[in-house]
């Protein structure tokens, strides 16, 4: 929490003070009994008897300002707690993927209707690249909303959602193994090889997101919970 360091002023009062910072009906208390104004009550045990050119630490975040940041924080993770589904069908698909290409591999060969089966595991994956990025746009505009700045971790999580989506996205070694089919078959072949090393990046890149997923989580609970203990603090 950011304090502001406040001097006292003739004719001012600890209600008057509490007013001036935001603390709905003066609550004085909020700013009197803080663990930061220990010396400051020590000086002066009566809170009605306070002085000109005293000085005591006052709570900077009115509390209005930590309920707006806990509502973002809060609305950030109910979207992120539902992006996992998403990611779980793309892993899904990616194994189908991974154990079509090796039978396609083990006969040496491919026909039509192999390319249109991988066409629609390549739709699925999309599909679900589409949700997660609507999802982490959505999550963008929470973070906007905050107060404070948004968690550091959900700017990692950004890059690893932005690489995932670039490579389901940008997968042309299916348009390339349908390409060369008829003309000639070993690339056709060649491109199903290109496709398992897509798979194997794609298994990566989920991983990494994975753990970026749950370091954000991680540390949105954790703002949340030191927002809880600053609210008790304020108003």
């Amino acid at each position: 929490m950011d304090f502001i360091k406040h001097t006292v002023k003739k004719g001012e009062n600890l209600t008057k003070i509490a007013k001036k910072y935001g603390f709905a009906g003066g609550d004085w208390k909020k700013i009197y009994d803080h663990p930061k104004n220990a010396a400051f009550r020590k000086l002066r045990p009566n809170p009605d008897m306070i002085e000109p050119k005293d000085t005591l630490m006052v709570p900077a975040k009115p509390g209005k300002e930590i309920d707006a940041e806990v509502k973002a924080l809060g609305a950030m993770r109910v979207k992120l707690l539902s992006m996992p589904v998403s990611l779980k069908k793309i892993m899904m698909q990616a194994q189908r993927m991974n154990k079509e290409t090796m039978r396609i591999s083990k006969n040496g060969a491919m026909i039509q209707s192999d390319i249109q089966q991988l066409r629609g595991m390549q739709a699925l994956h999309r599909s679900e690249v589409v949700i997660l990025d609507k999802m982490t746009t959505q999550c963008q505009a929470d973070a906007k909303s905050c107060v404070a700045e948004s968690p550091k971790s959900f700017a990692i999580f950004q890059k690893r959602q932005e690489a995932l989506a670039k490579l389901i996205n940008t997968l042309k070694t299916i348009d390339d193994a349908e390409k060369h089919l008829r003309s000639d078959p070993k690339k056709a072949m060649f491109a199903v090889d290109g496709l398992n090393k897509d798979v194997i990046k794609i298994t990566k890149l989920t991983a990494e997101w994975t753990k970026a997923h749950n370091d954000a989580l991680k540390e949105i609970d954790a703002r949340m919970k030191s927002l809880e203990t600053e609210r008790k603090q304020t108003i």
